[in-house]
């Protein structure tokens, strides 16, 4: 109980020297616009990647994520053999089942009803995968 209190004041401490309703700094606005135009710039397949994803596949890469962005938390985890489990939105049929086989996917749970199939997926397929016609979103 007592980690969450501390949680929970570290959570209201300002962050990088900045206290609240401050207006952010030059250097802020700078990241966001940088932000912004690599989202505007994005491939019609990294177009259906969430942001998470395509940020984590620059830094798996050794990629900035912007200019003047090297790094953000995103949350992807990477296995051991670059891989990672993402949701993808599809019309799941044999077809986009064994298209997910043949880019060394493994899937972990199809459910057609729902366009949804789970899968692990190693970086370098995600991008590929989403450039499919079939699928209309990973995450």
């Amino acid at each position: 109980m007592r980690w969450l209190l501390v949680l929970w004041v570290a959570c209201l401490l300002p962050v990088g020297g900045q206290t609240q309703g401050e207006p952010p700094g030059p250097l802020v606005r700078e990241q966001v616009k940088a932000l912004q135009a690599e989202k505007a710039a994005r491939t019609p397949a990294e177009r259906k990647l969430a942001s998470r994803l395509v940020h984590a596949l620059r830094m798996f890469r050794g990629r900035p994520i912007a200019r003047g962005v090297p790094r953000l938390r995103t949350g992807v985890v990477w296995d051991a053999l670059g891989r990672t489990e993402v949701d993808v939105r599809a019309r799941v049929t044999p077809g986009l089942i064994a298209r997910v086989e043949a880019l060394g996917g493994e899937i972990v749970s199809a459910f057609p009803a729902y366009d949804a199939l789970r899968a692990h997926l190693h970086a370098s397929a995600l991008e590929l995968l989403a450039a499919s016609p079939e699928v209309r979103g990973i995450r």
